[in-house]
């Protein structure tokens, strides 16, 4: 066994170890009060009757009757702490194995990434990529799924910055002067650790597009405003992600006033036919070029979407129609798509 194999190991166990030993919360506590009150009843009410009777059989078969008692309710108790503890206990393991599995990908750095082109809808030109993290494993490849699960055990940060710097590294394959567009929370956007990252890198911070993902709820904005500005003065783009289909919607859109907004592929799936999509997109795109956004839809896989996005003066696209997600050094020039 290697010595990272054994690192890994230790600190599985001692994960395993503190969760095992976990009391599980105020349900239990509550509940061994109750069992402690009620059988210090039983005795006491039983003394009590012993030395109140005057007949000392009478007394004796009282207090075997308490005891008795006594032990039904132990028994009693012993079940209903079964049922209390088994989902407790099961939750706890499922837990368990998420983090374990999370925090292997973690050690081992075990990210694959794929960088999906986004193209200029005016010309068709490449201008940019978007990074997306790819696990292997047998059960789940889901990427969802995974960091879904990752913020389930409180890794999302951990498992953002892997998929950043894992982005980063394969990205100084891709050609000047494509961007890189990064998938962060609200969370990650705001920590230092993402700022160390891409300020002290070698990939140029004027190529980067930060994308803040829209699933999750932002408490208070003026951190994320600081990041921003902090950003933009290091030439990094911000963008908003998953517009129409997140938390709180245009909210993010009009309070933080990013250089680029991504149409979801909600409002996309049906664009050449629905009405309400085309007015939705439209809206959104009004306003976006009045203030200076730049707006670019997701999700492409038909040939109508993408002129009926293109009437609608999105400005880029990209989707499956367009190029599936590919390693960094399959992106093509702008250059040679213009020949």
């Amino acid at each position: 066994m290697s010595p990272a194999d054994e690192l890994f190991q230790r600190r599985a166990f001692l994960t395993a170890l503190r969760t095992g030993v976990a009391l599980p919360g105020p349900l239990l506590r509550r509940l061994l009060l109750t069992v402690g009150l009620t059988e210090l009843l039983l005795l006491g009410g039983g003394l009590t009757l012993l030395v109140v009777t005057s007949d000392r059989d009478a007394g004796i078969a009282e207090i075997g009757a308490v005891i008795g008692a006594v032990l039904a309710v132990l028994l009693v108790q012993a079940i209903a702490l079964r049922i209390v503890l088994r989902p407790t206990r099961e939750e706890q393991r499922r837990r368990l194995y998420i983090r374990a599995k999370i925090e292997n990908v973690l050690f081992a750095g075990s990210l694959r990434m794929a960088f999906q082109p986004i193209f200029r809808a005016s010309d068709g030109v490449q201008v940019g990529v978007e990074a997306l993290a790819r696990f292997r494993d047998p059960v789940c490849s889901d990427t969802e799924r995974w960091f879904e699960a990752a913020a389930e055990v409180g890794l999302t940060q951990e498992l953002e910055m892997l998929a950043v710097r894992s982005a980063l590294d394969e990205a100084a394959q891709l050609p000047a002067p494509l961007y890189l567009a990064l998938n962060v929370s609200p969370s990650t956007f705001i920590s230092a650790a993402l700022r160390r990252t891409l300020l002290t890198g070698s990939f140029p911070t004027a190529r980067v597009v930060l994308e803040l993902t829209e699933h999750d709820a932002i408490p208070d904005y003026v951190p994320v405003m600081v990041c921003r500005d902090l950003f933009r003065a290091e030439g990094i783009t911000v963008a908003i992600d998953d517009t129409g289909a997140g938390f709180s919607s245009m909210r993010h859109v009009v309070t933080l006033a990013p250089d680029v907004v991504k149409i979801d592929r909600s409002l996309v799936t049906k664009i050449d036919v629905d009405a309400t999509q085309q007015a939705m997109v439209a809206a959104v795109v009004a306003f976006a070029h009045t203030v200076g956004i730049t707006v670019v839809a997701e999700g492409v896989e038909t040939t109508a979407q993408l002129l009926q996005l293109t009437q609608l003066g999105v400005d880029e696209v990209q989707g499956y129609l367009l190029g599936p997600p590919q390693r960094a050094a399959e992106a093509t020039a702008p250059e040679a798509l213009l020949a």
